[in-house]
């Protein structure tokens, strides 16, 4: 007969193994909550764009991740990305699912409902304390202020910033994304757009010199619980003269940065410094950087202008690339097109934007 001391260890071991591969076997399940700033701001309004990209994390999770969404899409979707090997049978769940209990959500950004429906469905969901997010994503964290910005607190000190404050100039609310919450005033003939933003829009509010740039880029980084800081990637990004997200180049660095490449390093030495006093805030997870370069700029110095608490497009074109394009330099992009990457339709909502990708062989410079 076996000792006691033997079964009690062979016991341990089993219980042990039984526990490994029950974590191992249980689903990593994406969510892709790109409302995360409205609700930040506690905002209900919705766009349907955010409908078509919650299905976002198809592009850049693992093969034997899963995903969380309010709908699923249709067949000829699911079978067209399958054709380019993209789509590998993942598993779709809608929220009034069945969800395999200890499962563990990963978001686009952090989110007080999805802790909620995690704890209510027994679903595993690891986040920092909401207000470290809300304050380093904020417009008016400390680290992304530079001369240029003035944080306007009441209508007299808005009022003092739009007369005197040299023109052109833009205003931001602090939780402002892709266009959305900011305002560009180019003379004082504009005066008149001021009140029905206000009315939207809540103090303080961040005023900024707006400046006509030559060139936008990003870095991806990671935070872990432990406050390791990690570099992801560097990528060329495009927006519109709003701030509305329209491309990412990634590839070799030479490649995609080609004369502004000089400036890349004091970016990332800026950022490094910035994400390890973030990390000591006790925030983990996803962080984004994004500088820009005008014409007058100093030499190898560039302006950082937002930092991101999140998952961001460039992420996504960085695992993407990864994944499907390794050693190949791609324009990820999101543009007005018929058919791409996500789906052109879901219900009732049919929408005029698609990812679309394209393997570049000569440089954009």
């Amino acid at each position: 007969m076996m000792p006691k001391q033997d079964r009690i260890h062979k016991k341990i071991m089993l219980r042990s193994f039984i526990l490994n591969k029950t974590k191992k076997s249980m689903p990593h399940i994406h969510i892709a909550n790109i409302d995360f700033e409205q609700e930040l701001q506690s905002k209900t309004d919705t766009h349907p764009i955010y409908l078509q990209l919650q299905f976002l994390p198809l592009l850049y999770q693992k093969p034997e991740d899963a995903l969380l969404v309010s709908q699923k899409p249709s067949t000829s979707y699911l079978e067209n990305l399958a054709k380019k090997n993209i789509y590998q049978g993942q598993k779709i769940y809608c929220y009034e699912d069945t969800i395999p209990k200890n499962s563990t959500i990963e978001s686009w950004g952090y989110s007080k409902k999805i802790a909620l429906f995690a704890k209510k469905h027994a679903l595993i969901y690891d986040m920092p304390d909401i207000n470290t997010v809300k304050t380093v994503h904020s417009k008016l964290f400390s680290p992304s202020l530079r001369e240029d910005v003035c944080i306007l607190n009441s209508q007299k000190e808005l009022k003092d910033w739009f007369e005197y404050f040299p023109f052109p100039k833009i205003l931001k609310a602090p939780l402002s994304q892709a266009g959305r919450g900011s305002l560009i005033l180019l003379s004082k003939k504009d005066r008149k757009k001021l009140k029905p933003f206000i009315l939207k829009e809540s103090f303080p509010l961040r005023g900024e010199k707006w400046f006509q740039r030559c060139f936008d880029f990003s870095t991806q980084w990671f935070i872990q619980k432990d406050k390791t800081v990690q570099f992801l990637s560097e990528s060329v990004i495009k927006n519109s003269a709003s701030g509305k997200y329209q491309s990412t180049l990634i590839g070799d660095s030479s490649f995609c940065f080609g004369p502004y490449l000089s400036f890349l390093e004091d970016h990332k030495k800026k950022a490094s410094l910035i994400a390890e006093q973030i990390a000591a805030m006790g925030y983990f997870g996803n962080l984004g950087f994004d500088s820009f370069i005008t014409s007058d700029t100093p030499k190898n110095r560039c302006i950082l202008s937002e930092i991101n608490a999140r998952k961001t497009m460039s992420y996504c074109a960085f695992v993407f690339r990864n994944q499907f394009f390794p050693q190949k330099n791609i324009l990820f992009s999101f543009t007005k097109e018929l058919k791409g990457l996500l789906p052109t339709y879901l219900g009732k909502h049919s929408f005029k934007h698609q990812i679309q990708v394209q393997v570049l062989q000569e440089p954009l410079f």
